[in-house]
């Protein structure tokens, strides 16, 4: 019963995301959780990957072994909640550079101390 190659890349997947989440922790814990916000979106972008990988490695078993067991799956909540970590942590990268886009030129005046003018 050896699994078939998009199981093994859904595995790997939540392995690496995995190991990828708990060093970004481990690293913020380390510097006494002070972090940029986007290494914090990065390591929320990770677990919410970890996350989807599981349930699609489970999903994915299910489908090939039980398919009633998938059809469950499929329908239920964790199937739609798999992404929401990844869509929260998508629209808090979004935001956050659409915020400094729009309002990078302000912020650097204030930094600079200055109104910007030559």
């Amino acid at each position: 019963m050896f699994p078939d190659p998009t199981f093994c890349v859904y595995v790997a997947t939540a392995v690496v995301a995995a190991f990828g989440s708990m060093l970004f922790l481990w690293w913020l814990g380390k510097n006494h959780f002070h972090g940029s916000s986007v290494f914090v979106y990065v390591m929320i972008l990770l677990m919410g990957e970890t996350l989807r990988s599981v349930v699609d490695s489970y999903g994915r078993w299910l489908s090939l072994y039980q398919h009633q067991g998938f059809i469950e799956l499929s329908g239920g909540w964790l199937w739609t909640a798999r992404l929401l970590v990844l869509l929260i942590a998508l629209i808090a990268i979004v935001s956050h550079m659409t915020y400094r886009i729009i309002k990078g030129p302000e912020i650097n005046r204030r930094r600079r101390g200055d109104d910007g003018r030559i």
